[in-house]
């Protein structure tokens, strides 16, 4: 058995639960939001606040998992418990908002982004009706992917499991399954808990072809590269320079570069030239290039020897030069 495997034996066994208590609703939420509440906190954790909230809602308070280092100090006698909590989350940047069976603890970018997040289908066919079975679940730290493996193989909700058909989609990050998800549901629809596995996750949970699928549902298209366009000029044994296995002169040659980049744009430009050539031979060509107004260009030459291919009509004084300094 796989350690994924065993993480989510671990979650069914320990951390997930069937629960017959009513539903926490938006209007029930609202009443509960007027009742009176003191306390006095010294540096204590958010979550340990957050908690202490739940517990007398009665209902799940969902913490954003870029918030776990917060401490709260705060004390009040008798003030409403919507009141109460925004004083304690404002200093730190944080707001509240009740969605999806819960109240949602995170930075104002976080609240709007779960609340544009996908919502699944319970009546989605092929289902049977398993996504509005009400659940409570409390992960600690529960990796994406023993999520996922619990859902498919002990839940038997068709998902799109890590390994088993995740790759179709092509997600960007593959290791983003290895993200672990912190979150305490009290009695909600299943649907709506893997709404939040998506959310806590950054990968948003709907459903594709049948299946649960985490992450984007319409990755984006692979864009084809654009091959560089290449310019190849041949010089000759002879130092004539050939386009196409015809010989063409620099003015000609000039006019021909001109015209490919007016048409293409930028290009890079390879001089290839015989082994029997000399490395004179070469300039006229890239010479041409940079009248022409070539800024790639790229020479390829290696001579069969030292003092290969001299040209004949070389002034004496250059030519003996070359011969002292053995080749070019």
């Amino acid at each position: 058995m796989s350690r994924w495997i065993v993480v989510a034996l671990l979650v069914v066994l320990l951390l997930g639960e069937w629960s017959t208590s009513p539903a926490m609703t938006a209007e029930r939420f609202a009443e509960q939001a007027k009742d009176p509440i003191s306390f006095d906190f010294v540096d204590t954790p958010l979550e340990d606040t957050l908690e202490f909230f739940s517990g007398i809602m009665s209902n799940a308070v969902i913490q954003h998992p870029g918030t776990a280092e917060i401490e709260v100090t705060h004390k009040c006698e008798d003030m409403p418990l919507s009141k109460a909590l925004t004083d304690i989350l404002e200093p730190h940047g944080l707001e509240w908002a009740f969605m999806r069976e819960a109240l949602y603890v995170a930075p104002p970018d976080a609240i709007a982004a779960a609340k544009a997040a996908p919502t699944i289908d319970r009546d989605a066919p092929g289902f049977d009706g398993k996504l509005k079975r009400r659940v409570s679940f409390h992960l600690k730290d529960v990796p994406l992917a023993a999520i996922t493996q619990f859902l498919g193989q002990l839940e038997q909700i068709p998902v799109h499991q890590l390994g088993l058909g995740l790759h179709d989609y092509r997600h960007k990050d593959a290791k983003a399954y290895g993200t672990k998800v912190s979150l305490r549901l009290q009695d909600a629809e299943l649907g709506t808990f893997i709404e939040w596995v998506g959310i806590l996750s950054g990968q948003s949970a709907s459903i594709r072809d049948g299946k649960i699928t985490f992450g984007d549902p319409d990755p984006p298209k692979r864009t084809k590269l654009k091959r560089p366009r290449v310019f190849l000029v041949r010089v000759n044994a002879e130092g004539q320079m050939e386009v196409r296995k015809r010989v063409v002169d620099s003015e000609a040659l000039v006019e021909r570069i001109r015209e490919r980049l007016a048409k293409y744009g930028d290009m890079t430009v390879v001089v290839r030239g015989d082994p029997r050539a000399h490395y004179t031979h070469i300039l006229p060509a890239r010479n041409a290039f940079a009248k022409a107004g070539v800024k790639n260009v790229r020479i390829v030459h290696r001579p069969m020897t030292e003092q290969s291919a001299l040209p004949s009509d070389l002034p004496a004084g250059v030519a003996s030069g070359v011969q002292q300094t053995g080749g070019y």
